[in-house]
């Protein structure tokens, strides 16, 4: 649908506001189009590292009650449950959090899903290929002659993604060490090589760029009014001058403004950021957070507020269109969401996470990303409300995984956490486990191969709505490069773990999830 002026507030000097869906102002045909189609999001967040171990990060096998064939072989599911003490939800030791957030709600609209595999010997990849592109490799390998686009901007450029009238920013990207965007090099005409897509996680930066409220003149330097100033004009005459403007559309309309109004004072603090014609850097974001870098590195309060400053921007550009796609990196040699020196985080947790000591490191690492991080996101989406009983977050779909699976480098069961259906489009509520476990390579971990990582990125896209013929490969029907390879010294092959019946199906939604 073409968006109309009833969906902007406009004000001085060119500013305008978007405004979140107002079902009772729009005409018969507009109100058809929203319900049917209501506008989809996107959030994928990657953590570095991983080798939690599956009693840690995975529910109980016991509470895997529904089976069926996929693949070739029986895949399971059963239905995700917390219990509750002293204000705490616990799904698994990492899957943890206040039972203020972590609701019985929220719970319903969240997957877990074991046995996804990158499934060749990639090692490290820094989560650079998280997002699809299974060629961004650390280390020299032969895929890496096939790049590809990452998910996130096969559906930020899709033609029908955002139908005629595009957002000026199509997607967000927030990384500091490590990209997981790729794109081509010249996105509209799909040509070039694949690049790296250029990105920050400065919140004021990116609050500025996706609600930008004019500019001054003559190559003066003056402070920017708040928007709400801006276009409080055109707030009046809609909220108290509109007829059809409904109790709930009234309600909604005042909940924006406010909202909008907390996070530019969140952002800009005591200080307004100078905006002119000339380039006039922000003066206040969450980047000061983490100087000096030698405190930062240790304070996990810090490390959250950072992102989850990101985040309020990010409800904010979600909720009211300024852009419906974002790619989030949690770097762990910037941020290791424990107190522990980023220094020495690679060689003593990383790659100590066969003790017990250093596992239950990282368990806090990650559980602290998913509950500080991750389901911040999600719970501030689900406040959101569109109308119509429904919340932002019922039209998104959020992804977290891991760099790795349950051992350091090995790229087995990558941990998935998903909330949101997008639309209606998967069912939630749900711990999948896809494992071929006739094929078990260490019973003591659990690792048996499962589905390829190519029919994960595949379900995301068609959860987006984005045809199969603009990223269909020709030899499978998942998304990115086909490459299936193990260790000579495996007990099986590449082959025997993701056989031609596995790629058969790597077209399909993930098993149990289609709605």
């Amino acid at each position: 649908m073409s968006f109309s002026r009833r969906f902007f507030l406009k004000g001085m000097g060119g500013a305008t506001l978007a405004l979140p869906l107002l079902p009772s102002l729009l005409t018969p045909s507009e109100a058809a189009a929203a319900t049917a189609g209501a506008p989809k999001c996107f959030a994928g967040f990657l953590t570095h590292h991983g080798g939690l171990w599956a009693s840690n990060m995975f529910p109980a096998a016991s509470t895997l009650t529904d089976s069926l064939t996929a693949g070739g072989h029986t895949v399971k599911r059963g239905a995700l449950a917390a219990s509750v003490a002293n204000g705490v939800a616990t799904v698994t030791p990492v899957l943890k959090a206040s039972s203020t957030k972590l609701t019985p709600a929220l719970l319903a609209k969240m997957n877990v899903l074991r046995g996804l595999d990158i499934p060749f010997l990639i090692a490290h990849h820094y989560g650079m290929a998280s997002l699809g592109n299974l060629a961004a490799t650390n280390d020299a390998h032969p895929i890496n002659a096939f790049p590809r686009r990452s998910i996130d901007q096969v559906m930020a450029w899709s033609p029908g993604f955002y139908g005629a009238s595009p957002p000026p920013v199509r997607s967000v990207v927030c990384w500091q060490n490590s990209n997981l965007s790729y794109n081509y090099a010249n996105p509209q005409a799909q040509t070039g090589s694949i690049q790296s897509v250029t990105g920050s996680p400065d919140s004021l930066a990116l609050f500025n760029k996706l609600f930008p409220s004019g500019s001054g003149s003559g190559g003066t330097t003056a402070p920017r009014a708040p928007i709400v100033d801006l276009v409080l004009e055109s707030y009046k005459r809609l909220r108290n001058g509109t007829a059809r403007l409904s109790k709930d559309d009234g309600q909604r309309l005042d909940e924006h403004m406010q909202r909008v109004s907390e996070i530019q004072k969140r952002l800009t603090t005591t200080t307004p950021p100078p905006t002119c014609s000339t380039i006039t850097k922000p003066s206040s974001s969450n980047t000061p957070l983490q100087s000096p870098f030698s405190a930062y590195q240790l304070d996990t309060a810090k490390q959250v507020q950072y992102f989850q400053m990101i985040n309020d921007v990010l409800v904010l550009a979600f909720h009211c269109g300024s852009t419906r796609v974002a790619a989030i990196a949690g770097d762990a040699y910037l941020n290791t969401f424990a107190a522990y020196s980023r220094d020495l985080w690679h060689e003593d947790v990383a790659h100590g996470v066969g003790t017990q000591a250093k596992q239950d490191i990282m368990i806090d690492a990650q559980r602290r990303f998913f509950a500080e991080v991750v389901l911040d996101l999600a719970a501030k989406l689900d406040a959101a409300t569109d109308g119509n009983g429904t919340t932002v977050l019922d039209r998104t779909l959020i992804t977290w995984s891991q760099e790795h699976g349950q051992l350091p480098h090995d790229a087995f069961s990558i941990p998935v956490v998903t909330l949101g259906s997008a639309g209606g489009f998967l069912k939630t509520g749900n711990y999948c486990d896809y494992r071929d476990t006739t094929k078990m390579f260490d019973a003591a971990v659990g690792k048996a191969p499962g589905l390829p990582w190519n029919q994960f990125m595949g379900t995301c896209l068609q959860a987006m709505g984005i045809p199969h013929a603009e990223w269909a490969e020709t030899d499978h029907g998942g998304y990115g490069k086909r490459w299936a390879q193990t260790n000579s010294y495996d007990p099986f092959t590449g082959d025997q773990c993701w056989p031609q019946a596995v790629w058969n199906a790597a077209g399909d939604v993930l098993p149990f999830l289609a709605a």
